[in-house]
């Protein structure tokens, strides 16, 4: 028996999208990969096994998706943030998204959601909405107030980038309007990424998008301490020793006497002017 995320999670029920005329999500039903782990530790070093062949089928480049046994170490580290929520039908994996809560007592609660994708069969079906809408169900009810996440700018992405953007199915700017549908918005701020997976290298092609998970106002502006504060947790998840590098002291230096962060469409080009103090 594997758990599940809860009966009320363990069916196609959003009220948003129908299942009428798409017969291949008939009994969808959803897992939690941290929970299966938590059951059933050969059990879910099975799953992972099952969920990162079609992961790396997605995510083709080794440089660009971080190793299986790297995630399988978070997955069972208590201390982790690391989640990764899949929809199956049957014993088939048919997409998944990783995703990291932080929790910091007295501190902003938010979440980092990462490598979204769906098995070329079912694309079109919607069925990256319902991965994601089920990975914001449980960043919210884990008391997530917002989330993150990196995507290629399409004005900085190489050639490359684009390839292995359209090998998951979706250009760059598609990419970004599907994001910018899921009311994702981005920061108005310069923005690199610590390196990653063993890599030496700082990755410069990206924006920050945002969401905001909580009712309320819609949040226009950040102060910037908080802005750096978020980066640099986030950043804190996947690397070490980058606050030494001359990479980071410049990243740095952008900020010096900004007061707030504007936040702004996602698909609109960012323009880096800041509220200043």
């Amino acid at each position: 028996m594997q758990p599940s995320l809860g009966p009320e999670q363990n069916s196609l029920t959003s009220p948003s999208i129908k299942n009428e005329g798409s017969p291949t999500l008939a009994g969808l039903q959803w897992l939690s990969m941290r929970e299966v782990f938590t059951f059933n530790s050969q059990a879910g070093a099975q799953m992972l096994s099952d969920y990162y062949a079609r992961f790396a089928e997605a995510f083709p480049a080794e440089d660009e998706r971080p190793a299986r046994a790297r995630l399988e170490q978070r997955l069972q580290d208590p201390s982790s943030p690391l989640d990764i929520v899949c929809a199956l039908k049957g014993n088939e994996i048919l997409g998944g998204r990783q995703f990291k809560i932080f929790e910091r007592q007295g501190d902003t609660t938010f979440a980092a959601g990462e490598f979204l994708f769906v098995i070329p069969e079912c694309r079109r079906l919607r069925l990256g909405n319902l991965i994601v809408e089920q990975s914001e169900r449980i960043m919210t009810s884990r008391g997530a107030s917002f989330a993150i996440g990196e995507f290629h700018d399409p004005k900085l992405c190489s050639e490359r980038d684009r390839a292995l953007d359209e090998l998951a199915g979706m250009t760059p700017e598609g990419r970004l309007q599907f994001w910018e549908k899921r009311h994702y918005r981005q920061f108005d701020a310069p923005y690199v990424c610590a390196p990653v997976f063993g890599s030496t290298e700082w990755i410069t092609n990206l924006t920050l998008a945002f969401r905001q998970l909580t009712p309320g106002e819609p949040i226009t502006s950040v102060p910037v301490s908080e802005y750096l504060g978020v980066v640099t947790r986030y950043w804190d998840s996947f690397s070490s020793g980058y606050r030494e590098s001359p990479e980071f002291t410049q990243f740095m230096s952008h900020f010096k006497d900004v007061r707030d962060i504007t936040i702004m469409p996602l698909t609109e080009s960012r323009t880096f002017s800041q509220s200043r103090g």
